[in-house]
Formats: C-alpha cells, sequence, structure tokens
C-alpha cells in the first residue's frame, strides 16, 4: 500500500514529560501532519492494534512533508509489551523523540495525574513497595524503556529531548526538532506549556475521564479544531471543585531514586552513545 500515511516520527514519551505540548508545537507546523488524536496507541495490542493499518493510516490527513503521533503508552513496557517489534514490522525506518524529566519529578507528576483522574491508587504512605509504585518506577526507567527500541533501530534514528528544556528555552528545542526531522525552522510562537497541567485535571469532573475512551469522545476530538476541543475541556473545568493530591515525602523520593540509581547510569551511556552517532552523521547531539 504506497500510499497508505503511517508517521515518519513518534513521539514515544515519557509521560508527564511535556508529550502533549510537542504534539501542540508540531500540529502548528505547516509542513508536519501530526495525528487527529494525540494518543493512538495503535501499536498497543489491548488498544488500537487489531484495528488494522487501514485504521491507522485514516488517522493522518494528506499533504504534509513528515508525519507525527504521540503515544506516551509507548514506553510503558511493562503494562504494553512488544510495542518496538510492532512498529519495526510497519515502520522500519521510524524515527523517535522521547522527552525526560527528572524521574522523581516525571514520577510525582504522574502520581498526581493518577490522583486527580479518579485512578485507584496508594496513598502516598502507602506507595512504597506498591504495585503502583512498580509502575511509577518503570515509567521513569528510561533506559530500560529505550532499550527495545535501541535494538530494533539505529541510535541517528532517536532525539532525546529535555522536558526542563520543552519550558525554559522551547525555541532552541524546537530548532532541534525541525534539524532532525528535516523540516524548516518555522514554528508557531512559543506559548504556554500545553493544556494537560495539574490545575485544569484537579477541576474536571470525574465523569470526563470516566468518558475520554468513548467513541462519542473520540468523535469531538477528530471533528473539533484543537482550540475548540482545548475550550470545551477548559469550560467543563471552570467552577467545578478542586480536587487534591499528596505532594511525595522525602523519604518516598530518597527511595525511588535509590531505586532508579542504576536505570539513570544505563541512561547516560544510552545517551552518550547515541551522541556519539549523531555527531558523527553531523546531527546535533541531545543534552539531558
Amino acid at each position: 500500500m504506497s500510499s497508505t500515511i503511517v508517521p515518519d516520527v513518534i513521539i514515544i514519551g515519557a509521560m508527564k514529560a511535556g508529550t502533549t505540548s510537542l504534539y501542540e508545537y508540531m500540529a502548528g507546523h505547516s509542513q508536519i501532519g501530526v495525528s487527529a488524536e494525540k494518543e493512538v496507541d495503535f501499536f498497543v495490542s489491548g488498544k488500537n492494534w487489531k484495528r488494522g493499518i487501514g485504521w491507522y493510516h485514516r488517522q493522518f490527513s494528506p499533504g504534509f512533508s513528515v508525519y507525527a503521533e504521540a503515544s506516551p503508552n509507548y514506553t510503558k513496557r511493562e503494562l504494553f509489551p512488544s510495542v518496538p517489534e510492532r512498529i519495526a514490522k510497519i515502520i522500519p525506518d521510524c524515527k523517535f523523540i522521547y522527552l525526560v524529566r527528572d524521574p522523581i519529578k516525571r514520577a510525582e507528576s504522574h502520581y498526581r495525574h493518577a490522583v486527580l483522574s479518579g485512578s485507584d491508587v496508594p496513598s502516598v504512605a502507602g506507595l512504597s513497595g506498591s504495585p503502583a509504585m512498580q509502575h511509577l518506577l518503570a515509567t521513569s526507567s528510561y533506559a530500560a524503556q529505550l532499550a527495545p527500541y535501541l535494538a530494533r533501530f539505529p541510535p541517528q534514528n532517536f532525539l532525546v529531548l529535555r522536558f526542563e528544556d520543552l519550558v525554559h528555552e522551547p525555541r532552541q528545542l524546537l530548532s532541534t526538532v525541525a534539524a532532525f526531522l528535516g523540516v524548516r525552522d518555522e514554528w508557531q510562537q512559543p506559548g504556554t506549556i500545553a493544556a494537560n497541567s495539574s490545575d485544569t485535571l484537579a477541576r474536571l469532573p470525574l465523569w470526563v475521564f470516566a468518558a475520554r475512551e468513548t467513541r462519542l469522545a473520540s468523535m469531538l476530538k477528530r471533528l473539533l479544531p484543537r482550540p475548540a476541543f482545548t475550550f470545551l475541556k477548559t469550560l467543563i473545568s471552570t467552577g467545578g471543585k478542586v480536587r487534591h493530591a499528596e505532594p511525595f515525602t522525602d523519604s518516598l523520593r530518597a527511595e525511588m531514586a535509590t531505586l532508579l540509581q542504576e536505570d539513570q547510569a544505563r541512561f547516560q551511556e544510552i545517551l552518550k552513545a547515541v551522541d556519539a552517532t549523531r555527531n558523527s552523521s553531523g546531527q546535533q547531539p541531545d543534552t539531558p
């Protein structure tokens, strides 16, 4: 199927590290066609893989130079295995952008997201040793999440970016993205980090989270322009009762840092290898 549209690049995560913001920046670029919904999850077997390549193709509109999607579930290998294998089968020359963040801050933001969206997670006092804690740690284990991708795709196909740079130096980061994708370095004026903030989540009624996987929600995302959908989300959250999530304790942060120490060391080695490959090919190095 030579006319089938599939992404040239996939933002594979990490969750709560700026994937929504980068997706929105890409959506505003004249040469980049993004999927109609941000989190397509096509390569997750329990979600949309069964819908087939034709369904995936229809998530993109024709007429662009480069196509992209963003699904943070692609780097939750303990929950959703074999994603890199499926991508390699369908898009053997795919490029990947992996956004990372201080792993403890990422885990705390992930936990806050779970609490505010009504997920069944333990209190902070009950997190240590729990399955929820293991999931938070696994998603912050950047080396472990990248390993199966690097086993199937060459290092030069990866761009690793920092959430902190997206927040504080978006223009410079976007220039790096443009060079990686081979598109013009012309972006809409960088604005506020996007719409999936804790403040918004804290005010959204819980029924919104229950409804977001329905066909109606999917249809609204496809039919409404992005600004209109964001406005609708903001409108629903206005005046809602504010929910709260406990902050992590210092002792929990220290425990998580210890448990992630080995993976962080491996991740730094991965970055060195990716940078060496990019330097040899004349591309800009990664910076985490």
